[in-house]
């Protein structure tokens, strides 16, 4: 076990743990997670039996019993605008996780979502691990991209169940888990699109994106949930000078 003296961000702190192994197989797993050891032993076998397979995920089961939409697309410049404006809802863009299957079987996706993400060692090394620019979010989204660019696949094993309470470490902390999802997502698009779709994204962030959480907020009667968004906007706020130097830079 490795314990940091602070809170150095998810993608830098599993870096730390990955490099201080050896085995051909590194397995990143989310807290709130149940794991038993058959799970363990499918993933790594499904990712060793083929040189191409690079990453593989679980098939995730929520507390009550449903399987979790846990593969994603790999997200597009209008993906990304579309889903900040809710357009996904209305069935005009698609949305981010593969919602309209049921993960029954194996296949090859763009992404697996991060709570269970088994690498190969080599793979991760050559990939210089999860960009640590994301301090959380859009690591796992970045890092299936680039193992796809390298010419690997991602991979969906249905047979490794896992138990996936969802949400365990961002629960009780709702406006910085906010302000981290719109950080990042501006983090990706200027990394994979440009500098252009970043800064839509931003103006959508603060134009869009607050604007209808506090609505659905007011609709629900929930002044807490208002309030925590109105404190992710300013923790956004904030960090906006040095995210648009980030952007212009093309980081």
């Amino acid at each position: 076990m490795i314990r940091n003296t602070e809170n150095l961000g998810f993608a830098r702190a599993c870096n730390i743990g990955a490099a201080a192994g050896e085995a051909e197989a590194i397995l990143f797993l989310n807290p709130d997670t149940r794991v038993e050891g058959p799970a363990l032993l499918t993933a790594r076998a499904a990712l060793l039996a083929e040189p191409g397979t690079g990453i593989v995920g679980a098939r995730q089961i929520a507390d009550d019993g449903t399987v979790e939409r846990s593969c994603a697309r790999a997200p597009t410049a209008a993906s990304l605008l579309g889903q900040a404006l809710a357009l996904d809802r209305l069935g005009l863009v698609p949305s981010h996780f593969m919602t309209a299957w049921d993960h029954a079987e194996d296949r090859a996706v763009d992404q697996v979502m991060g709570a269970f993400l088994m690498i190969r060692r080599t793979l991760f090394a050559g990939l210089g691990g999860f960009d640590e620019r994301f301090f959380v979010y859009y690591e796992d989204v970045d890092l299936c991209r680039r193992a796809r660019a390298a010419g690997y696949a991602v991979r969906h094993v249905a047979g490794a169940v896992i138990g996936h309470a969802g949400q365990g470490t961002t629960r009780q902390a709702r406006a910085h888990r906010l302000f981290y999802i719109l950080r990042a997502g501006v983090q990706y698009a200027a990394k994979h699109h440009g500098r252009a779709a970043a800064l839509a994204l931003l103006a959508t962030a603060f134009l869009a994106q607050v604007p209808m959480r506090l609505a659905l907020a007011a609709i629900r009667g929930a002044p807490g949930e208002a309030a925590e968004t109105l404190r992710g906007a300013r923790l956004l706020a904030r960090a906006t000078p040095a995210l648009l130097a980030g952007v212009l830079r093309g980081r």
